[in-house]
């Protein structure tokens, strides 16, 4: 009697325990569409807006003749070599083929370490990351790098690592270097198994960092007859001392400090607290050295660039935010509703910065556009002498924001005159000169008739011979607007 109520009560809680975890499946499947749901139609959403763009940035590939300048000043062989390719391809197609293999790279990385389904939930939270978005106005420029990173996916298992490094180091320096940190995330999964295999990793990924500087140096030399020279908007300070070391020290700290406030407080947060909580659960069998790796991913880029002492943009600081998101990535293990939350609130709060950047884009540069193409001037028979500074140029963008209620965190406004050259550019016309090309300029600024203006709501404007003059209407109010 006794041994069959046990037999029943046993039976009974198998059953129990089976209907939980069957209903605890049921729920995740739940859980894992709708955040899937949730991030595909941010995504679509940016991707839309990325649609609306129609004025490119002054200095991207689409208004270039030639890629010789750019060569000598940034050592981008790889880019050289496909300028005339690159030039064929529409801008919203090189976005799409940047997104699909942005997204491949990041999902071969993260099913190393957790199931395919997890791994495609959180390539979806990694597409709005902000540098994604403060590097769309440069269409072409970065397709070789994440077509490299696509194939660097494909390729890093069939190759033997050290040479995997040798050769994408030469290949990444020739397009966007600081696209070549992503790379260890590739072999996080290993490491993660093996934490004794982080050294010769590392060391062969610096071997191949450096193996690259030199190639591009060569590259260049052969091509332009000279070294790559850094151009001089970037304000190099290269190291001399102990003085301009700590200099430039300080100066990519003070970058990295600025970047990791444009990633927000709480992203952070969640970040730092899964390693916390991922350390605390494996009570000590979680090894650290993944963490460790991680960090280097993080400060790579401003660790590159303290040599030569130049700035880092946010559209370079990949690594910074990936080598944080991934922290994120061992709470999938085990803690799988947590991960999901926590990718959703970081989507969310990349989401909102980029759909405000993205929109100021696009009312600034349309504003811009459209009072333009009402000067009805034909873009084949005239240049343009742009005469307004930069002072006058911040004040009126301001203004276009404010009335227009955007704004802008992820990249640079368009409040210098050479910035305004890729509206006119967009419009058809090939030469815009502005107080950077000071000789010809202050010549028309000395020479042009004063009268004989005509105004529209954002601009005055005359026409001399071959040229437009353009200054902005100094009526310009929110009434006309």
């Amino acid at each position: 009697m006794l041994k069959t109520f046990i037999k029943n009560e046993c039976a009974a809680w198998q059953y129990a325990l089976i209907s939980i975890r069957e209903n605890k499946t049921y729920f995740e499947k739940i859980v894992w569409f709708l955040t899937i749901a949730v991030l595909c139609t941010l995504s679509v959403h940016t991707l839309f807006d990325l649609y609306n763009i129609h004025v490119w940035r002054h200095d991207a590939l689409l208004y270039f003749d030639s890629y010789g300048l750019k060569l000598k000043t940034e050592g981008r062989w790889l880019n050289f070599l496909s300028f005339n390719i690159l030039k064929l391809i529409p801008p919203y197609l090189s976005i799409l083929l940047s997104f699909c293999s942005f997204f491949y790279f990041i999902y071969i990385c993260a099913v190393n370490i957790i199931q395919k389904k997890n791994a495609v939930l959180f390539s979806l939270c990694t597409l709005q990351i902000s540098p994604i978005y403060s590097l769309a106005g440069w269409p072409l420029t970065p397709l070789p790098s994440y077509l490299l990173l696509a194939a660097s996916a494909f390729f890093y298992k069939k190759l033997d690592f050290r040479l995997f490094f040798l050769i994408f180091g030469i290949l990444f320096q020739g397009a966007f270097n600081n696209f070549y940190n992503l790379l260890p995330l590739l072999f996080l999964g290993k490491i993660y198994r093996n934490p004794k295999k982080l050294l010769p990793l590392f060391f062969y990924y610096v071997l191949g960092f450096l193996l690259g500087f030199l190639f591009a140096e060569l590259a260049v030399l052969l091509a332009s007859g000279s070294l790559i020279k850094v151009a001089d908007w970037r304000h190099p300070q290269p190291v001399h001392n102990f003085s301009d070391l700590f200099h430039n020290i300080e100066g990519s700290f003070y970058n990295f400090l600025a970047h990791m406030r444009i990633f927000g407080s709480l992203p952070l947060a969640i970040c730092l607290a899964s390693v916390v909580v991922v350390l605390c659960i494996e009570n000590g069998k979680m090894r650290i050295v993944p963490f460790l790796l991680l960090a280097a991913i993080v400060f790579s880029t401003y660790f590159q660039v303290i040599p030569l002492g130049i700035g880092v943009d946010l559209r370079t600081s990949f690594p910074l935010y990936l080598g944080f998101l991934f922290t994120i990535i061992f709470l999938y293990k085990k803690f799988f509703f947590i991960a999901c939350f926590a990718c959703s609130i970081v989507a969310f709060c990349f989401f909102s910065k980029n759909t405000n950047y993205l929109q100021y884009h696009n009312i600034i540069t349309s504003t811009y556009y459209d009072y333009l193409i009402k000067t009805d001037t034909d873009p084949k028979l005239h240049k343009i002498i742009f005469l307004p500074s930069s002072s006058d140029m911040k004040y009126v963008e301001n203004k276009i924001a404010s009335i227009n209620k955007c704004k802008n965190e992820i990249s640079e406004s368009f409040c210098d005159p050479y910035r305004w050259a890729s509206i006119a550019y967009a419009a058809g016309f090939k030469t815009v000169i502005t107080d950077q090309d000071k000789d010809e300029f202050v010549h028309f600024k000395k020479s042009y008739p004063k009268d004989n203006f005509q105004n529209n709501a954002l601009y005055s404007f005359t026409k001399i011979d071959n040229c437009l003059i353009i200054t902005f209407n100094p009526e310009f109010s929110e009434k006309i607007l």
